[in-house]
């Protein structure tokens, strides 16, 4: 069964208070379309959304199945590539400007990464150092 919601469900607001509790073990940073990425191998797209050093969130024109692992190439805005594998943790959808589904997916990395893949916290830390700024 999926976690999604119907695409076509009202997303107006309902009144009802729900309660949100961060269940993330690490803090996430906006990479703020810094950050490119494709689900391989098939190359389809995805927007980064954050990272953090146990996962990331992406937005997608597609839904992959909760528990499901995946692989996916980030590239970095000074055109470093990492490539890593990925659970989906969760996921659930929003409706775009124009009425379009729009699915956000919560992705946590797995431990074991396949030969040639970049460790996660080599890929976070190269993420987070590519968007930082100065702010002075």
């Amino acid at each position: 069964m999926s976690s999604l919601h119907d695409a076509t469900a009202d997303p107006r607001p309902t009144g009802k208070v729900i309660e949100f509790r961060e269940r993330r073990r690490a803090p996430r940073t906006d990479v703020f379309g810094q950050v490119e990425g494709h689900l391989l191998p098939v190359e389809a797209p995805v927007t980064v959304v954050n990272v953090g050093y146990d996962g990331f969130s992406i937005e997608a024109s597609f839904v992959l199945e909760n528990g499901s692992s995946h692989e996916f190439r980030f590239t970095l805005p000074d055109d470093t590539i990492g490539e890593i594998r990925a659970r989906v943790v969760h996921a659930r959808t929003r409706l775009s400007p124009t009425g379009a589904p729009v699915f956000v997916m919560g992705m946590e990395f797995d431990r074991k990464q396949r030969p040639g893949h970049t460790p996660a916290t080599d890929l976070v830390d190269a993420i987070i150092a590519a968007i930082s700024f100065d702010v002075a």
